[in-house]
Formats: C-alpha cells, structure tokens, sequence
C-alpha cells in the first residue's frame, strides 16, 4: 500500500447558490472540554475465539461461480479524507455466489480502474462477503480493504449489541440496501470504532436488478486559498433534476437539512463552475431528485476559503509557540511536551493584525515523534489574530491545515466570536495586548474538525501566549549589573516575578541579561 490514511470525514467538497434559507439547521457543537474518543460506535463485545466477523471457512473454500455485473454504490471508504472524491458514486462488479450456500455473495470492490484505487494508486484485492440467504437480515461480514480499513456491519451476527445495530441490509427487486451508519470503522490509534457510511449507506445492485444512475461526483479541496472557488460538476444520467446550493456555515447533512434544500436549492447544472466568496467556512449541497420529485441521492460538503494576499503581510520575526489546541482536545493522545519556533506576520494596513504561518508544519514534533501519518496540505496556513483592540484580542476562525486524528481539518478560533456566530452572548474571554506579549486565557480558545459535530474548548493549560519579535515582557527590570544574578527569575507573562512557579506553567526565565520562555 502506497499510503497510510488517518483522516476521517463526514463529507466529501462543492459548491453554488448563496441564499440563506431560514430552515437550514446549522451544526449544533457539543462544545466539551476535552477529547472523549472521536464520537465513537458502541465497543462490540468480540470473544478472541468465536470472531463473530469472519466468513466461515467452508463458506470461503467452498467454490464460487460468477453471476454477472452489477453495481456497487460506493459509501465505506469515502468516509476517509483521501478517498472523499468517492463519495456519491458507483461503478460496474463482478457479483459471485457461493455453490454451497446460495444467497451468499462476495465482491470485489475496489479493483483495478475504480475511482478508489486511482485515489490510492493501487487496487484492492479484497472481498467483501454479503449473506442475503435472509432477504430481510443482510449481513455484510467484516471487511478490511488494503488489510488496513477494518470495516464492521454493527449486527448481532458480527458480536455487535442490539443497541450498537443501525439496522440490517435488505433485499428488495435485486438490491441491497444498508441504512446510514450501518458500518463502523476501527481507529486503531484510540482502539475504538467509529461510525461511517453516514451518506445515503451502501447499496449493490445484483444481476438482473433495474440499475440507476444516481452518482454525484466533483472536487474541491477543504482548503480554498482564493475567493475565487472552481470546480466540475456531474451527476448520473437517471437524475430528473439536481438542486442545491453553497451556503455560509458549518452545516451537516442532516435530513432535514437535505429535505429543505430540495424545496429550496437553486438549479444545478453539470459541467464548470466558478464562484467568488469572501472569507470562512461553507457547506455545498447537491440533491438529485428523481422524475417524481423525490430525492434520490446528496452530496454535502464543507470547505475554507481563506484568500492569501501575501503582499498585505510582513515578516516581524518569530515567536516561541507552545500549542495547547491539539494538547488539549487530544491530552491523551497527543500530550504536549515542548514548543517550537514560528514565523509571525503583521499586516502592514493593520498593524494590530497578526497572523502566525504554518504552526502545524515539519517542525511541530508529531510529524516524527509518533507513529502518525499527520495528513496536511502542501500549502501556506495561518493563525490569524486579532489586536486591534488590545483589550479584545481574539482569534480569527483559521484553519490548521492538518488532520491529526480521524475527523478532518482542524479550525480553531476565540470563543467570544465562536460564541457570537451561534447567536450567544459573547462572554469575556477575551485575549490581551500587554507590555509586548499576546495572551489568551484559560479555556477561551474553541477547536473544531469539520468530519465531527462535537468542538472542544482548548487553551486549557493557557500555553497560547506570543511574545511578539522585539519586545519583552519583562522589559523595564533592571539588571544586576555586577553579574550576582547568576539563579534564575521567572515571570509571568504580564513581566511580575514569580516566587513559585508551578509545574506545567508557562514562564519567562531570566538569567542575567538572557531570557526565554519555558514551561516549568
């Protein structure tokens, strides 16, 4: 296998339309204060020695026979950040019976020339068993495509408890038809399962069945670094209409969501589209809709535009940056243990704006500390903050860049104005301006992937400080001049001495004319 993937999302990217319809239901954020796995299926009570998830081995030796093409419909791996150009499509598989159990079907469905092993650059040999012997209790055993993805249909009949079941597959006119969020994914860094095939579920077509073409397919990054957004668009062919639309927000595809956007999307036509957005985060709808008007399929995705005038900005240095974001929404997985330099920027028509350049790039340590694949994209991604008002600093919604975990790429930003967005008051959580160092306070910085509907208030330990390239906070103390200060002196980060530092807190130390940040 040519790559490692570690990133799981809820969407897949588009875009059009820019009405707000008043019945769209925006993400509502479990804001939490830490990490609790990433929202995770039930755990399945397997026995080591009955592995309720695997074929019976007379079933697999016991001769297969080749009925003919249908269709597979794709919503397992599409799940995963590099696979999520899948979503919404389908293609042309060999289906193969059992001979000695009728009814029982394996598959292969990601060989050679599907969009997926074009995503991975290699195909999957994989099979995939069906049992349909029960056309109203389909089971789809455990299924580890690239022997990496293990994949798990949440029934009894794999070791699954009736409460962990979102419904067996049925059998229907010659398909096959799982429920969203039939299947969970094992996360192996966390040892827990998570919910996936969360679109319109997987779905096969056996020979002989009245194939439809319903796919949606496009691409678009998560991260747009112009406001001018491109894209190409197209559906299948059995489509009467398709409609949606881009609207700006955090939004999930919910049914509701789905359902208002259908009486209220904008007409979407295949072929190129060209957008110009200002700045944030947006959600892309596209519903297909059948000859009677009912929905058919969707596709819903959420994107960054951030638009990177370079010439705005000048270089002022570097600062010391300590993250207490991924150190905070993931302490268990990811503890923090030291900082690393990062160049800052001020804006030279602002100059209370500053905005801090690939924090998340080579130099933080858990690109070679852990045994992660740490997926990021390969362009420029800022922290920007707000210091207009020294009283009021916050931090600007900005994308990180990196998918750490399992749940997408990361936003972060000051919970004053996360607060705002979501109509509620504001609170006082705000940053400060002081004798040179940007400070933001415990617990006031919120930090979201857009593949999870929970947001974890982070800061916890308040490491987020920056003493800004020429200044000190603890300019103004006098030196001992005669070279008696040999122990150190720490001070907090409005330059007062400090007689106990506490361990785990962010400090200036201070021998002689040297001074440095640290945690304790």
């Amino acid at each position: 296998m040519n790559r490692i993937y570690t990133t799981l999302s809820s969407v897949a990217m588009s875009v059009v339309a820019f009405t707000m319809s008043a019945e769209l239901h925006p993400v509502q954020f479990d804001v939490i204060g830490s990490q609790a796995p990433v929202q995770s299926a039930p755990s399945r009570a397997d026995e080591a020695d009955k592995k309720p998830g695997e074929v019976d081995e007379a079933i697999v030796n016991g001769g297969w026979k080749n009925i003919g093409k249908g269709m597979w419909y794709e919503d397992l791996l599409c799940a995963y950040e590099d696979f999520m150009d899948a979503t919404g499509t389908n293609w042309q598989v060999d289906i193969e019976e059992s001979e000695t159990v009728p009814g029982y079907y394996r598959i292969l469905p990601y060989y050679e020339g599907t969009i997926i092993a074009e995503l991975n650059w290699e195909a999957d040999w994989n099979y995939i068993y069906i049992d349909a012997t029960d056309p109203e209790k389909v089971v789809a055993k455990d299924f580890a495509p690239y022997d990496y993805f293990l994949m798990s249909h949440t029934v009894p009949e794999n070791g699954w408890s009736e409460d962990a079941s979102k419904g067996y597959g049925k059998l229907e006119d010659r398909i096959i038809t799982f429920p969203r969020n039939a299947f969970s994914a094992y996360i192996d860094i966390y040892g827990e399962w998570m919910l996936t095939s969360f679109n319109d579920g997987v779905r096969i077509a056996l020979p002989g069945a009245k194939i439809t073409d319903y796919s949606i397919h496009y691409s678009l990054d998560f991260c747009q670094v112009s406001s001018d957004v491109e894209f190409t668009l197209t559906y299948g062919a059995d489509a009467a209409k398709a409609v949606g639309g881009v609207y700006k927000g955090f939004y999930v595809g919910s049914e509701e969501n789905i359902e208002s956007i259908a009486k209220t999307g904008k007409e979407l036509k295949s072929g190129e589209q060209s957008y110009s957005l200002s700045d944030g985060m947006y959600t892309f709808f596209v519903i297909l809709l059948d000859a009677d008007g009912n929905i058919a399929a969707s596709k819903v995705s959420n994107f960054f535009v951030y638009n990177d005038d370079k010439s705005a900005w000048e270089d002022i240095g570097t600062v010391d940056y300590s993250d207490d974001i991924y150190g905070s929404a993931y302490e268990s997985v990811i503890p923090f243990t030291k900082s690393h330099e990062v160049i800052i920027e001020r804006n030279i028509k602002n100059p209370g704006l500053y905005r801090l350049k690939n924090p998340y790039y080579t130099s933080w340590e858990y690109y070679t500390r852990f045994n992660l694949h740490l997926d990021r994209h390969y362009h420029t991604h800022y922290i920007e903050i707000d210091a207009t008002d020294p009283d009021k600093v916050v931090m600007r919604s900005s994308n990180l860049g990196v998918n750490v975990t399992f749940a997408g790429y990361g936003v972060v930003e000051s919970l004053p104005t996360f607060n705002e967005s979501l109509g509620r008051p504001a609170g006082d959580l705000y940053g400060t301006l002081k004798n040179g160092v940007i400070s933001f306070p415990a617990n006031s910085l919120v930090f979201y992937e857009h593949g999870n509907s929970k947001a974890y208030v982070v800061n916890r330990n308040a490491r987020m400080n920056f003493v800004l390239p020429g200044t000190s906070a603890i300019d103004g103390v006098d030196e001992d001049t005669d070279g008696s200060m040999s122990a150190p002196v720490y001070y907090d980060l409005m330059g007062r001495v400090v007689t106990a530092p506490v361990k785990g807190t962010l400090y200036v130390k201070r021998i002689g004319s040297k001074a440095e940040k640290i945690v304790f």
